[in-house]
């Protein structure tokens, strides 16, 4: 039995613990409240953030809400109470120094060089619970993803959906030049496991087909693989030059099957301009009609609905430039972007139709032009933003999905108030 002074003494070693531990402590709390008006829809976003970090550790938390009318196309959810949808959008906890980096939770993810609209994944997409494993050794970096995304219904039975990942990155001529090369999966099926294949750090995932460990399903296949290799090279002027090329399924033999690519190139940059410094960047995309798109039980390239990859989703060739300016820094901000997009009759949620397509034309038809523009002023203090403009862009999540026919232009304006406060308990 523990006696009474045993207790004490337990409650003051506890005490003396915790407060070394907060007196090295740092915690920002974020409120934000964000209101939008645009041609499509009009909606709130109430959102806050904790970040608590010690040392080498952090632990993020970020709630989100919004109205019913724009869940699905923000966060991927059908859950609604009261005119609301909520998710928690952010939800890890990181370790990370000079050589190792890891994270469990739920955190947004971005593979690729394009800074919003990489076609390998995008943080676009609503985020799901992962563990990631980073470690550095000289100039290269190895990475091992394991997820699970958002899981679907077929006949009554819940199939689970799981994701994983390697990528191996290099830096090379003093840092200018930056490869990557790797792979992801995504297995699926009634109430399935995280695969401890998957998890090898080195074994190539098409070997789980040699092994006969993937899962077929009334002869189809339920792990859906992907290659890709991306680049950048930075000049000495600000400037670099990108790319990035997926290999969702290529022919070996000849038949009448098409091919499963994607590519992008990419050019971004800075240059002085009349006393301003602008931001700019351009790029090229095609998505073949088929790639994102397999026959398994729910294995396309998708997270609640949301393409993983490029955001417009499949079939599709797009040439996208943006540049913005601060006018007056830190204050008011000049933003101009503008996609010409040819997206095909395919979507991210088409079934699979890939045979005797061969002679098919590309986009695959009917084929739909989209002219997305997007000119905005912004101004910005520090409780408070306000940014006004025109735009046409509706969300990406509808375009992926074929749910928009004709664009709508018109003005938006969006105002947000945040605060921001922190919690340091250091002395």
């Amino acid at each position: 039995m523990i006696n009474k002074k045993q207790k004490v003494l337990s409650l003051i070693t506890f005490l003396i613990l915790l407060e070394s531990v907060c007196l090295s402590m740092s915690m920002p709390v974020h409120f934000s409240v964000f209101r939008e008006f645009n041609p499509y829809y009009t909606y709130n976003v109430f959102q806050g953030h904790v970040r608590i970090s010690q040392n080498n550790w952090l632990l993020s938390v970020r709630p989100f809400i919004t109205n019913e009318n724009v869940g699905k196309q923000i966060l991927g959810t059908d859950f609604t109470r009261n005119g609301f949808k909520g998710r928690f959008t952010h939800s890890y906890l990181q370790y990370k120094n000079d050589n190792l980096f890891i994270i469990f939770g739920r955190s947004p993810l971005t593979w690729g060089q394009s800074k919003q609209y990489s076609i390998i994944q995008s943080d676009l997409t609503p985020t799901y619970d992962q563990f990631r494993f980073k470690l550095t050794l000289g100039n290269l970096t190895g990475e091992i993803l394991t997820g699970q995304l958002g899981s679907e219904t077929m006949g009554g039975d819940r199939i689970t959906r799981l994701i994983g990942g390697h990528r191996l990155t290099g830096h090379f001529l003093n840092e200018k030049l930056e490869l990557q090369i790797g792979e992801q999966i995504i297995y699926t099926g009634e109430n399935r496991n995280i695969e401890l294949f998957y998890l090898n750090p080195a074994v190539p995932y098409v070997f789980a087909v040699y092994d006969d460990d993937d899962l077929n399903v009334d002869e189809f296949n339920n792990d859906n693989g992907m290659i890709f290799i991306n680049g950048k090279y930075d000049f000495e002027y600000p400037a670099s030059v990108f790319f990035e090329f997926i290999i969702d399924d290529y022919q070996v033999h000849d038949n009448q099957t098409q091919n499963m690519l994607g590519w992008k190139l990419g050019l971004e940059g800075q240059s002085d301009f009349s006393n301003y410094q602008v931001n700019w960047e351009t790029e090229y995309t095609q998505i073949d009609s088929w790639t994102y798109i397999h026959h398994g039980q729910f294995t396309n390239w998708q997270n609640r609905g949301h393409a993983i990859g490029y955001p417009y989703g499949t079939d599709l060739r797009s040439f996208y430039v943006q540049a913005d300016t601060w006018l007056k820094n830190e204050t008011l901000k000049l933003d101009i972007e503008y996609t010409w997009l040819e997206k095909g009759a395919n979507n991210i949620n088409t079934s699979w139709g890939n045979n005797d397509t061969l002679d098919d034309p590309f986009p695959s038809e009917p084929v739909k032009t989209f002219h997305l523009l997007k000119t905005s002023i912004l101004y910005k203090t520090k409780y408070a933003t306000l940014q006004t403009g025109y735009t046409n862009k509706p969300f990406p999540y509808e375009i992926a999905n074929g749910l928009i026919d004709e664009l709508k232009g018109g003005f938006f304006l969006s105002a947000s108030l945040h605060y921001k406060m922190d919690i340091t308990l250091k002395e």
